[in-house]
């Protein structure tokens, strides 16, 4: 008798979830967005490179208005903040092709473009650092901690926005 009733509660188990399944709308392009070549498309006309740029640099001079404030810099140090300043902006000029030109490379051509890309990438990093090590160094001990603090808390809240975005962590059980 008891086998009898888990065949038939396995059978309407099964049942509704083919019925849920059924009733749902296929996940076809329509309902997921454009992908492929119509994604890149649709993004170049929604957020113009320019204008982006205007907003980063905006976004850049905010922050580090900021720390600046919160670090409580004397006169001696100001020329080392500058220099930090200066070495974490980044290039005016974009660091990327766009996608229709890069296509139009053959596959050793586009291999090469994105190696030189690195290679300018890796060159504006080796900058940044050594300005950063050389701001860090003229510090005291109390401002590398506010220092340390808030860049950390930067990249800690941007690894929790990447995890919530994905569904993970402590950041998306709270939505």
């Amino acid at each position: 008798m008891k086998t009898s009733y888990m065949h038939l509660l396995t059978g309407l188990v099964a049942l509704f979830v083919g019925t849920a399944a059924l009733a749902m709308p296929p996940m076809g392009d329509d309902m997921c967005g454009p992908s492929g070549p119509q994604q890149g498309k649709m993004r170049a006309e929604r957020v113009d490179p320019a204008k982006r740029a205007e907003t980063m640099k905006a976004w850049m001079a905010k922050r580090h208005a900021a720390l600046h404030d919160k670090l409580k810099l004397n006169a001696e140090q100001e020329t080392a903040w500058k220099a930090f300043v200066a070495g974490a902006t980044p290039p005016a000029v974009p660091m990327r092709m766009q996608r229709d030109e890069m296509m139009k490379l053959s596959a050793p051509e586009r291999a090469e473009k994105m190696l030189a890309f690195m290679k300018e990438r890796q060159a504006h990093m080796e900058t940044r650092l050594a300005a950063l090590k050389k701001f860090y160094a003229v510090l005291t001990p109390e401002q590398q901690k506010v220092f340390d603090a808030e860049i950390g808390a930067h990249h800690r809240s941007h690894k929790a926005r990447r995890s919530a975005h994905r569904g993970q962590g402590p950041a998306a059980a709270q939505q």
